[in-house]
Order: C-alpha cells, then sequence, then structure tokens
C-alpha cells in the first residue's frame, strides 16, 4: 500500500512539472487545471478510505492549532504551519499530512495573505510536504525522531518554495524557461533558508511534547493507520 502512495504522488508530481513546462502559453491554465485536479483526487481519497469520525475530529483540530498559529506570528521566518502538518503526515500517513498541509492554508488564507489564484499552489506544497513525511524513518527513540524531522524541516522550506514558486513564474515573467524559474527561486533563497532554520527551531523546542501527545492518541484510537 506504501509503494502505491508513493507511485501515487510520484505521478502527480510528474504531471505538475510536465503541464509547467512542456505546454505552450498560456501556462497559468493547465498547471491551474492539473494542480485542481490533484486536490480533487486526494479529497475524494480521503473521503472514501480515511473519513471516519475520528479522523476527521482529529484532523480538524490539528487544522485550526495551524491556522491560529499562522495568524499569530505571520510575517515572520518560523512558521508552525510546517511542524504541525510534518507530524500529522509522519504519524498519521500520506493523506491525512496531505489533508492538513492543504486546508491549513486555504483556511489560513481567508484571514493571513488573502485567496487567490497562488492559493492552489500553496495547498499543494504545503500539502506535499505532510505527504511526503510519511516516509520519513521512524526510529525508536525521541531524540533520534526530533534529528530526522528537523532535518526534513529544513528540506521542505525549499520543497514548498519550489512549488509556489511556479505560480510567481507563471505570473510574473514574460519567458517561461527553466532559466527564468531559477531566476525566482534564487531570489527567495535568503527567505527559504530562514524558514529552515525557523523549523529546526520549532522541533527541537515544541517536537517533543506535540509528537509524545498525538503518539499517545494513534496508539489508543488507532488500530490501523496507512
Amino acid at each position: 500500500m506504501k509503494a502505491k502512495r508513493i507511485l501515487f504522488f510520484t505521478t502527480l508530481l510528474g504531471l505538475i512539472i510536465y503541464y509547467t513546462f512542456l505546454l505552450h502559453p498560456p501556462w497559468i491554465i493547465p498547471t491551474l487545471a492539473v494542480v485542481f485536479s490533484i486536490l480533487g483526487l486526494i479529497f475524494i481519497e480521503f473521503e472514501k478510505n480515511h473519513a471516519t469520525t475520528r479522523t476527521i475530529s482529529l484532523l480538524g483540530f490539528i487544522t485550526a492549532l495551524t491556522v491560529v498559529s499562522r495568524q499569530i506570528i505571520h510575517g515572520v521566518a518560523v512558521s508552525p504551519v510546517f511542524l504541525f502538518t510534518i507530524i500529522t503526515g509522519y504519524l498519521f500517513g500520506s493523506v491525512s499530512g496531505f489533508m492538513v498541509g492543504a486546508a491549513s492554508m486555504l483556511v489560513s488564507n481567508f484571514f493571513v495573505g488573502g485567496q487567490g489564484p497562488w492559493t492552489p499552489f500553496q495547498m499543494i506544497g504545503l500539502g506535499l510536504i505532510g505527504a511526503v513525511a510519511s516516509l520519513l524513518p521512524k526510529p525508536e527513540r525521541m531524540r533520534h525522531k526530533i534529528i530526522v524531522l528537523s532535518f526534513y524541516g529544513l528540506f521542505s522550506s525549499f520543497l514548498y518554495s519550489a512549488v509556489t514558486d511556479i505560480f510567481w513564474w507563471m505570473a510574473f515573467t514574460s519567458k517561461h524557461t527553466l532559466a527564468t524559474y531559477l531566476a525566482i527561486s534564487t531570489a527567495g533563497v535568503i527567505f527559504s533558508i530562514a524558514r529552515g532554520l525557523g523549523n529546526i527551531l520549532l522541533f527541537i523546542l515544541l517536537g517533543p511534547p506535540i509528537l509524545k501527545v498525538l503518539e499517545r492518541f494513534r496508539d489508543r484510537f488507532y488500530v490501523e493507520y496507512l
């Protein structure tokens, strides 16, 4: 089952890359179509196979925490949205991680930053981070878990930028080439580094207690999770 999920998300990412770099202008129309298709497919997967009352309650609670945390410290490099999304995917699986990441960006944009054509890319970016977190190694000792999650928190900052930069590249450059995309990405690399270091700090400070609480919940109430 996990191998199928890896293939599933890899295929979706490949579709984004294909439609972004190989189709002729206007780029944003087919790319947005692919993005919305991805979101729709994953929401359907969640509804069919994961939407129990217990799961919806848990993910709704985590999403609410993520939305509130983004509002409280909006405007600085440190953002708990990565912390909650990554831990959700790490403990409860790829679909749950994706749902928390995507829903958190959708809801929080009503209060921070506003909605726009960039929102689906933010949803895909953070959702993908939560999904990939399910594939991380799961050592026994808490210290080792925090090391794994901290390194992934640093990497996830660049992964998020790589996805969301697609929108800015399509919307604000006249020539849609790999060189112009890399120029857009390079311009924001300092912010990506700062956000990644902020993720490491949050995992060191808040990771252990959050992991303990959610692991306890998982072990007591979940018979099986993917």
